[in-house]
């Protein structure tokens, strides 16, 4: 991007764009980028999850999802996707029922 690269909307409005196109692939990179200059966004952390859970439905997805492009991890199992409800209770279900 050459306009002011330093704006973290430029990044978002095309993620936009990408995805409305079906180019998931770009707009996850557009989304990290912009996440970079503005990492407390929360509506940018939203968009960039929905764009990693269309990728993710796809069922030739071929994109990596890692966090970065540097990850010096050579581990090649996969975390299941990040929901946020998952960490509400650390207590194991079967001990929840017995108190019922």
């Amino acid at each position: 991007m050459t306009f002011r690269p330093s704006c973290y909307e430029a990044y978002w409005a095309r993620a936009k764009a990408r995805k409305e196109l079906d180019q998931l692939d770009g707009a996850l990179a557009d989304l990290r980028e912009a996440i970079k200059l503005s990492p407390k966004n929360l509506e940018l952390h939203r968009f960039t999850m929905q764009v990693k859970a269309e990728i993710e439905a796809k069922p030739n997805a071929n994109v990596d999802l890692r966090r970065s492009e540097n990850s010096k991890s050579s581990s090649t199992t996969r975390r299941p996707p990040y929901h946020p409800m998952s960490v509400i209770s650390s207590t194991p279900k079967k001990e929840l029922e017995s108190e019922v």
